[in-house]
This record gives structure tokens, sequence and C-alpha cells, in this order.
């Protein structure tokens, strides 16, 4: 606490000092019998210059954060209605030399994976069960490399929009087909170890419905990534 006076001349706050006797600003003569006490308006602006140094640090990183969790852009190839419909042509024939014993592989490219999935999110392709999962999906989109591929996710949770990224390579081990997870995001924000799994998870709803699909895929002898496609092949 600081003890001031107010000069009766010019009414400027003087801190008292041992032999401060005179107004700082106009030398009139102060009137002690009426001190005051509290805040120097030194400690004040510095009060003020500490919380306001504390609002724009705490607007920074919820700008950081909002950048962060901005939904990111899909990377594959969109599809068509026709793109659906070739990939559902193309899975029919495995399905069929699966169960005949026949070997067969086909290509399909990302435009037609992804114009599959599409239909299947709309409901469009044969398989009216299909329509949502746990992850609130209004859109999904897959991209490949030789080395793997990257599933995007766009969710709604009322006006949030969210995207998810999980990047991953195919496995076929002891007839069922499963990803290897190389990496999860939430938006720009990388998910760490743990919430990878928890992640990837989510996306087995889809697939637990899609009967057809999971039967080719765990039927599978082969699966080999490229860029902008996936060779699957049947039988031996």
């Amino acid at each position: 606490m600081t003890a001031w006076v107010k000069c009766p001349s010019c009414g400027a706050r003087n801190e008292l000092l041992v032999d401060r006797l005179y107004c700082n600003r106009c030398s009139a003569p102060l009137d002690l019998s009426h001190v005051r006490f509290g805040a120097s308006r030194s400690v004040s602006i510095g009060r003020f210059v500490k919380r306001l140094v504390r609002m724009l640090v705490l607007a920074l990183l919820l700008v950081v954060l909002v950048l962060l969790l901005w939904p990111t852009t899909p990377q594959g190839t969109a599809g068509t209605r026709e793109d659906a419909e070739a990939c559902f042509e193309k899975l029919a024939e495995l399905y069929d030399a699966i169960e005949a014993g026949h070997r067969l592989q086909r290509i399909l490219t990302e435009a037609e994976v992804n114009g599959y999935l599409d239909a299947l999110l709309e409901g469009a392709v044969p398989d009216p069960e299909v329509r949502d999962t746990a992850l609130n999906m209004r859109a999904i989109n897959l991209s490949f490399t030789e080395e793997a591929f990257v599933v995007h996710i766009l969710a709604e949770w009322n006006v949030l929009r969210l995207s998810y990224e999980i990047e991953g390579q195919p496995r076929l081990q002891d007839g069922q087909f499963g990803v290897d997870v190389l990496r999860v995001s939430l938006g720009h924000l990388p998910m760490p170890g743990p919430m990878k799994q928890r992640f990837a998870k989510r996306l087995l709803p889809l697939f637990e419905q899609l009967e057809q699909e999971r039967y080719v895929l765990d039927n599978l002898t082969q699966i080999n990534l490229g860029e902008a496609r996936i060779r699957l092949i049947a039988g031996r």
C-alpha cells in the first residue's frame, strides 16, 4: 500500500515521500491532513500490463488450437457415380472368383474407391443398412501411395466440423484383413500413440456392416498399393 495525497491546486496525485511537501506537478503546498492509501499508479499499470499479456497469450493459444483443429483437405481423387459402379462391379467379380476358387486381380483407382464410398454414405449402392457411423461422418476419402493409404473423414456435430486422418498399411494375416496404423490426426493435430488405436477402432462400425466387401478383403491373397490406385488379388 502506498500513501498519497491529492494536490488541492491541480488535482495531481502525489505519493508521499519523506521530503515531499509540495506538488510534483504545480509545486503548490500539499494538505497532509487528507492522506489516502492505495496502490500506486505504477503498480496499477504493472498489473494491467500483466493481465493484458495473459489475455494476449490465451488468445494466441486459442488461435493456434483453432488452426490445428481446422479441417484438412482430402488428397484422394473424388469419384463419380460411374466410378462407384465400376468399383462395385470389380468387387463383385472378386467375390465370384473367391467363391469359385479362381485367381483374379483387379486394380481400383482412387476415383473408383471414393465414388463407391460416397455412394455407400448416400445409400446409393445396394447395401441399404450402411448410412453412418459413430464418427458422425459426412464424407470419407481415400488416397493411395506406394507406401501407405490415408483415410480422410469429415465429421459434423451440429455446427462443429472436424476432420480425421488415419494413415496405415493393409495387412493380411490368418485369413483376416487388417490395418497397421501409422498415424492418426485430428485436423492438423497429430494424436499421441495411445489415441491411434482408439480413433482407428471407430472406423469398425462402417466395415462391420459391409459384409460382402469384408468377405472379399478377408479372402484376398495379396494387396499392392500404388500411386492413386490399389491392386487386389484373389486366389493363387
